[in-house]
């Protein structure tokens, strides 16, 4: 991956390539970020445009709590459809910090967004 790759400022946001650690809830994951020059970061990020349903503060075998556990491994089962490339994967970020300090972004391969793709299966968690 060439340096110019590394850090790329688009409009107002920019685009690191990272890889997943995490995925917390349908909208909440943790990556690996690569900043380049071995410059390598840990971040939660809140994805962006996505509310899905709460699973850690939700009584199990609810109706939320299920929906919210469908979301999360839709979201485990995306990134394992991709091809496993070291920092294969990239985050577009809008905000640098939001609430509880996680960046707020979008993650992609190529031109598959993870946010889109949850809002294709749920369009209710439009945010």
């Amino acid at each position: 991956m060439s340096q110019s790759e590394y850090g790329r400022k688009t409009d107002e946001n920019w685009e690191w390539p990272c890889q997943l650690l995490e995925v917390t809830d349908g909208d909440s994951i943790t990556l690996l970020i690569d900043r380049g020059f071995d410059d390598r970061s840990v971040r939660k990020i809140r994805l962006y445009g996505v509310d899905t349903a709460e699973i850690h503060i939700t009584p199990e075998g609810s109706a939320e709590y299920e929906r919210g556990m469908a979301q999360k491994h839709f979201v485990e089962r995306w990134f394992d459809s991709m091809p496993d490339e070291h920092f294969g994967f990239t985050l577009h970020t809008y905000e640098r910090e939001g609430k509880y300090g996680r960046w707020l972004g979008d993650v992609s391969y190529n031109e598959n967004s993870l946010s889109e793709a949850i809002l294709d299966e749920w369009p209710e968690a439009v945010y």
